[in-house]
Order: structure tokens, then sequence, then C-alpha cells
């Protein structure tokens, strides 16, 4: 990309003045309380500030364009293409920065931007195997054991990497068996009870004296395990695989084991149904398991006749 010097001046309203308006907005929430920008709102944030940084407010529609053109074709630093939802989410922040400043009357209402359009999302099916499941455990086990609580709850239980990562040791209720999720944590901005099962109730009971977080490394919370998590998938077998995948398996298994979806909505942090039916196909699910359970009453009554024929053919008359 052909970037302008970041010193350069230039006359006039310019970009940059959005991606700062958006910021002092940020500090304006984080002084009332609200939560902090998360390190991915920060990245995005900082590319578009230095991508249209310098670009004058007439210049913006086609350096918009030209922007989420070389998104959508540049490689990250992992050397994978950019997906669907990576791109939207780029949109969102660039077209919530310029209703930003519409709103601080730093510019004028400005035209519908086509570029910042989103596109429609192919919604991932990646679904862990029991087997891969138990490679993945296998391998936390022995090379990254302080990441066994926060995968082996998410594989049971359907949650967010950024509930768990920042929820505090105040949270658990070990009489109720209850893990609050504030409404600062969840993506709904409401308050979610999600369940502490007997499989992880121990690590719980076990937090050290001191230390203030739900899921902890050595007493510390456990920030950034990007790394860890991709040598663990690797060390595992395991491709094509995000940690946001687990909480797809979890809502899997306690759908097919018949939890309704008022209450698989709640656990999960989904607050309309249309997110069942996106994430999840509930009905063919059960369909599915009705039509295995109905397959296997025959058989089991096909064998058992078989079995009552032989033994009348073994008989022997005087």
């Amino acid at each position: 990309r052909n970037r302008s010097s970041r010193n350069q001046k230039t006359d006039g309203f310019t970009g940059r003045i959005l991606v700062k308006c958006n910021t002092t907005r940020g500090r304006e929430i984080i002084s009332k309380g609200g939560q902090y920008p998360s390190r991915e709102t920060e990245v995005k944030l900082k590319r578009l500030e230095l991508d249209i940084g310098h670009v004058k407010m007439q210049e913006l529609p086609i350096a918009l364009d030209n922007f989420f053109t070389l998104l959508s074709v540049l490689t990250t630093h992992r050397g994978t293409v950019r997906t669907v939802g990576d791109i939207n989410r780029h949109k969102s922040y660039a077209l919530a920065i310029i209703n930003l400043a519409v709103k601080k009357r730093k510019i004028p209402p400005q035209p519908h931007f086509e570029c910042l359009e989103k596109e429609q999302e192919e919604h991932r099916t990646r679904y862990l195997s029991d087997d891969e499941a138990e490679r993945l455990l296998d391998v936390i086990d022995k090379d990254y054991p302080y990441l066994r609580p926060i995968v082996l709850y998410n594989l049971l239980i359907p949650s967010r990497k950024s509930e768990l990562q920042k929820l505090r040791r105040e949270c658990i209720d070990l009489d109720a068996e209850i893990l609050m999720i504030p409404k600062e944590l969840s993506k709904s901005g409401q308050p979610i009870a999600k369940p502490i099962v007997e499989e992880i109730r121990h690590y719980f009971e076990s937090i050290p004296d001191g230390c203030q977080w739900a899921f902890h490394r050595d007493g510390q919370q456990i920030k950034s395990f990007d790394v860890a998590w991709r040598s663990a998938l690797r060390k595992a077998g395991i491709e094509d695989f995000r940690f946001h995948d687990l909480r797809h398996r979890a809502t899997t298994i306690l759908a097919r084991e018949g939890l309704p979806d008022r209450p698989l909505m709640h656990i999960a942090g989904w607050t309309t149904p249309m997110m069942i039916k996106r994430y999840l196909n509930t009905e063919g699910l059960r369909a599915a398991d009705e039509t295995r359970n109905l397959l296997d009453d025959i058989n089991r009554r096909k064998k058992s006749n078989n079995d009552d024929n032989e033994s009348d053919n073994n008989l022997v008359l005087y």
C-alpha cells in the first residue's frame, strides 16, 4: 500500500480526525466505567488511522473503497486471507466513526458509502469430534496445563473467550453453582448466569488465595494465549479450528440432549431465536436423533425376532 507520512500536513478535514473523534468517545465511555476497548478494536482503529488518516474528506469515499479492496486480497501476518466477517467488522468500525463524527458535528451528514455495505457471511460449521477433543485435552494437559480449565469449560458450556478471560473471582458462586457473567463482559450487554458443572468444580474450589481471576495462570490473568492455542492444535493434528468453535460444539451437544431453545439462548448469550437458526439446526438435530432411535429400535426388534426363530429351530421334538 502507498501510505502518506503520518507527519504530513494537510489542509482541511482529514480522516485522522474521524479516528481521533472515535478514540475521544472511547475515553469518555471508559471514564464513566464502561468496558475498555478490546485489542482487536484497537488494532482495527490503528489500521484505519494509518490507511485513511491522511485522506481529505472529499477523497474519503475513494480511499475507503481502495482500503477495503486491498483488505480483501492482502493476507494477514499469518499468511491467511481475511474472512468476510473480519472485513465486515472493519466496515462497522469505519461506519461507526463516520456516524459519530456527524453526531459530534465534526463533519456534515455524509452520503451512503456503498463500500461499507456488509457482505453475507458464510457461517462456520466446524465441530470438534470426540476423538479430536480428547487429543486436544491430552496435548493441553502435557504442554499447556493452565489452559485446560478454560478449554474444558467452553467444551461443556458455550461461552465467549473474552467472557472467561476477563471474568473475576467474585463472579463465582459455588453454593449456587453459577458463574455470573456481568453485563460489561457479555456481548448482549445483559448479565448471563452459566452453570458450574461437576467436571470443573474442583478447579474453582482450588483457586489460590489472592487470585482475582476465575481462570488464571499461576494466579495471574490469562491474557493472550493465541500462540499456545495454535501450537496445541498443531500438536493434536487438528486443522481449521478456532477457540470460538468450542462453543458451537457445546451448544450442539446441549441441543441434541434436549435443552429447550430459551435456556440454550440464555446460556450461549444469544438475544434472538434467529441466532439458534444461524448456528444450530435444532429441529434437524432432534429429527436426526429421533430417526436414529427409531432405526435402533427396529434393529433391536429384528434381532430379538431372529433370536426367537433360532431358538425355535433348535427345539427337539420327541
